[in-house]
């Protein structure tokens, strides 16, 4: 994911330029967009199906210094009440897939995570069952460097070969070490104008039933232990958190809550705002300062205006 912001120019003129590139909405509704469910409009929101039409988009909005954002699933973000002024780029559309040979496969970053496990299995390839419970994208599990947990020691990272990105001026290359990864996090974190175009991994060898037996696992675990019914955005913080800090459950801002037993998940009952979720959050942070314990590491990212 990224940001880019400038000085504003003529919307109508980027808009009708846009247009001739990729569908394009104009004043898209960003609740739709994200798994929280909430945000306001997109002054427009472009939807490339392929790599060049996605460079295309973020070279024209560089040039015109139009603002910009590229999204995912948007499993891990939270739009502004007010929406979003510039365009929301948002990659689902790019789903591609290469199956190089029988452990290889290369994957565009749009192909959502179950989508692209179910394809795998069909090539009797698999190991990345534990994600399928993830609702977001490839390329959103490579920026995170999304896994099973640092118990588990299990993260897509392992199964990385290599990364094209586009870097805001050319489009390259990069080799699993290059990309830093680590529990919940990687180099994108640290260069936000990075953007994950595709990525190539190496698989081990399944048959179908054994993969679906893996999913009915983890989706069996999921269930029992996560808060899935209501519209979320995963886990809240990354690391430091401490959940000892919240004897008394739920917290609750609005319609934004917590589940009874976990401060680190936010849900949104029906009708939550943007600004109900950021003050529930630092409300944990808080918390955290109170008790001269280090601010925990956000996972989510409240996404402004402009």
């Amino acid at each position: 994911m990224m940001l880019w912001k400038k000085k504003r120019k003529n919307t109508i003129g980027c808009t009708k330029k846009l247009s001739e590139i990729c569908t394009l909405r104009l004043h898209e509704p960003l609740s739709k967009h994200c798994t929280m469910h909430i945000g306001g409009p997109a002054e427009a929101m472009a939807f490339p199906e392929t790599i060049d039409e996605f460079i295309a988009v973020v070279d024209y909005c560089q040039r015109s210094n139009y603002a910009y954002r590229v999204v995912g699933n948007g499993s891990n973000i939270i739009f502004d009440d007010a929406g979003f002024a510039g365009v929301v780029i948002k990659t689902s559309k790019m789903k591609h897939i290469s199956f190089i040979n029988d452990h290889q496969v290369y994957v565009e970053a749009g192909m959502s995570n179950q989508a692209f496990i179910l394809q795998c299995h069909e090539r009797n390839m698999g190991g990345l069952e534990y994600l399928y419970s993830v609702p977001g994208t490839v390329g959103g599990a490579i920026f995170m460097n999304a896994g099973r947990g640092k118990e588990h020691n299990l993260f897509i990272g392992q199964k990385v070969l290599s990364v094209d990105i586009w870097d805001g001026q050319t489009r390259r290359t990069l080799s699993a070490r290059d990309c830093e990864f680590d529990n919940r996090q990687s180099v994108f974190h640290h260069h936000r104008d990075w953007i994950i175009l595709g990525v190539l991994l190496v698989m081990k060898k399944i048959s179908p039933e054994e993969g679906k037996e893996l999913i009915r696992e983890r989706m069996e675990f999921v269930n029992a232990n996560q808060h899935r019914m209501l519209p979320n955005c995963g886990t809240v913080f990354r690391s430091g958190f401490h959940q000892t800090l919240f004897p008394q459950l739920p917290l609750r801002v609005g319609h934004i809550v917590t589940p009874n037993n976990n401060a680190n998940w936010i849900l949104n009952e029906g009708g939550a705002l943007a600004c109900q979720a950021m003050q529930l959050v630092e409300m944990i942070e808080e918390e955290h300062k109170k008790n001269n314990l280090p601010v925990p590491v956000r996972e989510i990212e409240f996404i402004p205006t402009a």
